[in-house]
């Protein structure tokens, strides 16, 4: 069993239908790690080491903001 978890604040979800995703790269895709942060803010608010350690985040949310920013970042992956 695979001890995934997300590093969204207030996020307890470690097991059922997740979607995890890696946090990009700081360094090889700088312009996606921003596009992040500025579609995001919680993700400006985590700080770096609990992103760095836990590098996933989930995108199964209900807010119909959070799917659109992350289909954004979807969007940019596959480009």
């Amino acid at each position: 069993m695979s001890d995934k978890r997300c590093c969204v604040p207030g996020c307890k979800d470690s097991k059922g239908k997740l979607v995890l995703h890696r946090f990009p790269n700081p360094e090889k895709e700088s312009e996606r790690l921003r596009t992040l942060y500025s579609t995001n803010k919680n993700v400006e608010e985590m700080r770096r080491e609990i992103i760095e350690l836990k590098k996933q985040n989930t995108v199964l949310r209900t807010d119909i903001n959070y799917k659109e920013q992350m289909k954004r970042l979807l969007n940019l992956e596959m480009k």
